[in-house]
């Protein structure tokens, strides 16, 4: 269904529906369009009842309106979406699926359970990397679906260990635990340097 027709005028309320029906993040829109944040925001800011400022924006929005289909930048992949498609795979926790993805532990929870959005570098790795494993079990491939995660695991747990992180699985955070604090053999503070008494120190116990 067309939501441009040929008497609409493209405000910028047309184009944030366009961005809901072609199912693509701010971000990817703006990458569609040519547009700089700053530049959406200002588009975003102009009057809904006039026509955005730009022609070619215009005419770009009414054709992908009229053919969705030609839209080169696919629909955003929804984590719970991705989460089930890894669990076919092979049995995977929340906890475990935030941090495979370079997040702490939390964040799969909040993906899934709380319907949390995702920052665009996450929405590469749902659309590449889930997508292609997606794509081998709609082919029949499962050894291939099970070899390409089981590879981004092995590439998970060696940026952590490049990274200084112990058992990421276990402590679910990316972040490298300070050095703990020399102390002494004993184990209690380090003893003080004894005072070198001065000239008249030494000739008073003389």
């Amino acid at each position: 269904m067309d939501y441009i027709g040929p008497n609409t005028l493209v405000t910028p309320q047309v184009l944030e529906e366009l961005r809901f029906k072609l199912g693509l993040t701010v971000t990817n829109f703006c990458w569609l369009f040519g547009l700089s944040m700053p530049t959406w925001s200002l588009v975003r800011s102009q009057a809904n009842e006039e026509p955005i400022n730009d022609p070619a924006v215009a005419l770009l929005a009414r054709w992908l309106d009229k053919f969705p289909e030609l839209c080169p930048v696919p629909k955003s992949m929804k984590p719970e979406e991705a989460y089930q498609i890894i669990n076919s795979v092979r049995p995977t926790t929340k906890k475990e699926f935030g941090v495979a993805l370079g997040r702490e532990a939390s964040a799969g929870y909040r993906w899934i359970k709380l319907n949390g959005s995702v920052p665009p570098v996450l929405d590469r790795i749902l659309y590449i990397l889930i997508g292609q494993i997606d794509y081998a079990q709609e082919e029949g491939d499962q050894r291939e679906a099970v070899r390409m995660w089981s590879e981004w695991i092995k590439m998970t747990e060696n940026e952590a260990r490049l990274r200084g992180v112990d058992n990421i699985w276990q402590t679910g955070n990316w972040n490298k635990k300070p050095k703990p604090k020399r102390r002494s053999a004993e184990g209690g503070e380090k003893p003080m340097k004894a005072r070198r008494p001065s000239d008249k120190e030494a000739g008073a116990d003389a």
